[in-house]
């Protein structure tokens, strides 16, 4: 059946891009991404080569590295062309009791995996511009802490005492930013806090200025909001 070879070589080709995406959430350098990115794909297809006699169970495991459930399910899919053709009636036979069902499954299982990977590690592995979560803020999300934070207020930082232009009234805010904190690490070890704790709205049909002196943190700002 074609539309198997298809579904195959589809589940393949999406689960690339989303183990490509997560690859470029933590390589931030295009030349290092270049020269790693390679080596890793091959290094996930070593596998399905090296321990092609191993049992059914450590093939599963293995599987969830993408390019070994694809060449495992290519492995079945030549073999069963060999005995007579690959169709959905046989689609769980198996020789070694590695189906092309398990491999399609896990194909699918390593593109919702990669994607999630994916979205957490881009939120909280550091880079060079924006500000990167704290690793368990999935779970604060998910039971609802808020750090100690009153009942509708922003722990964000600002000074308690400090003198802040009240919200626009009627307006929602289309860009809001809350605690936007950046720090560098000098030569000599010391941290120096380019952006401490910035706070403010922009509202549509509005023309809003972003001022300070040289060094400031203005650009720096700018550049962790884009």
């Amino acid at each position: 059946d074609f539309f198997i070879m298809f579904l195959l070589y589809l589940l393949f080709g999406i689960s690339n891009i989303c183990l490509s995406g997560m690859l470029s959430s933590v390589l931030s350098k295009s030349r290092v991404a270049a020269l790693v990115a390679p080596v890793i794909f091959f290094m996930c297809a070593i596998p399905s080569f090296v321990l092609s006699g191993a049992d059914a169970g450590t093939l599963v495991l293995l599987s969830f590295l993408s390019p070994t459930a694809f060449a495992q399910g290519m492995t079945q899919l030549v073999q069963q062309e060999i005995g007579g053709g690959a169709t959905w009636g046989a689609i769980n036979d198996s020789i070694g009791g590695y189906p092309i069902s398990v491999a399609l499954v896990m194909l699918a299982v390593d593109i919702v995996l990669y994607l999630l990977l994916t979205l957490y590690l881009d939120a909280v592995v550091p880079s060079d511009w924006g500000t990167h979560k704290h690793p368990c803020f999935c779970f604060k999300a998910l039971f609802g802490s808020n750090d100690g934070a009153a009942e509708g207020e922003d722990n964000d930082g600002r000074d308690a005492k400090g003198a802040f232009e009240p919200e626009t009234p009627g307006k929602k805010p289309a860009v809001e930013i809350r605690g936007m904190r950046k720090e560098f690490t000098l030569p000599t070890g010391q941290r120096m806090v380019a952006v401490n704790d910035l706070n403010f709205n922009m509202y549509e049909d509005q023309v809003y200025a972003l001022l300070g002196h040289n060094g400031a943190g203005k650009t720096t700002a700018m550049n962790c909001m884009t």
